[in-house]
């Protein structure tokens, strides 16, 4: 049973500052939206010193820690431990917090995936239909190769929430794996408009497209991430993909420098 009081629209526990609720509730918009990462911490990071003991924002900022490794901004492991320090510090301020699943995710991109089930039976206990629990359950599946197990879940994330654009993504991708390319394709574009910012979607996308042997799609779906995007790992990765695939050696190399490998 969850403790009574006001409620976030995650469902977890309001703080009682307005504001830190306020900017919580735009760093959720910002995430699910544009997933635009460098403005979900400024905003969580006000609320967190408007009320350092707000739990939810706690976790959702450890979270943003990860996704720093995930999304490709960064390439330094310690952030993978200053998210699980982050999650662990919310829990104790309300062991009730959607902090389970981010941590089930921290995990298994640590590589201790041996932990990963019990987080998600510990978050699916709290609340049955947590979508990150959900989620990285089915990155469980399709890591141990039972891709139709893996996208059953990320469907039914979807069904339920359809601007979830993180499980929409993953289904794509392992239909790309599966050799379903318009699948995939249809998936991605899907995403992309509905934000076209979204770099994840257009990382995909261009990666169906490769994997379809259409470089000149691939090219033009790349040409189309912002400029301020154009150096994370992310985007760096397909670019390098491209490159080798249109012959040109020399480019792809430079683009696959140290810090890309890394």
């Amino acid at each position: 049973a969850t403790p009574a009081g006001p409620r976030l629209s995650t469902g977890d526990r309001a703080s009682l500052n307005r504001d830190a609720n306020e900017y919580f509730e735009r760093a959720v918009l910002v995430l699910l939206g544009r997933a635009d990462l460098p403005r979900a911490r400024e905003m969580l990071e006000k609320a967190l010193a408007l009320d350092a003991r707000f739990a939810a924002a706690r976790a959702l900022y450890g979270f943003t820690h990860w996704r720093l490794i995930d999304w490709g901004y960064s390439n330094d492991t310690s952030w993978l431990y200053k998210a699980e320090e982050e999650l662990r510090r919310a829990l104790q301020d309300d062991p009730q917090v959607q902090a389970h699943g981010p941590l089930a995710a921290v995990y298994f991109s640590q590589g201790r995936k041996e932990l990963v089930l019990a987080e998600v039976d510990k978050a699916l206990k709290i609340k049955p239909d947590d979508r990150y629990a959900l989620h990285w359950l089915a990155h469980y599946h399709r890591l141990h190769g039972n891709y139709e197990q893996a996208l059953g879940l990320w469907r039914k994330i979807v069904e339920r929430e359809p601007l979830f654009w993180p499980s929409r993504m993953n289904i794509g991708d392992t239909l790309r794996m599966m050799g379903d390319t318009a699948g995939a394709i249809r998936e991605q574009e899907k995403i992309v408009e509905q934000s076209p910012e979204n770099v994840f979607a257009r990382h995909y996308l261009a990666m169906a497209h490769l994997a379809a042997g259409d470089l000149a799609t691939a090219r033009r779906t790349l040409e189309r991430v912002p400029p301020e995007d154009r150096q994370r790992f992310l985007v760096r990765m397909p670019w390098a993909l491209l490159l080798a695939l249109e012959g040109k050696r020399e480019e792809a190399v430079k683009e696959m420098d140290e810090e890309l490998l890394k």
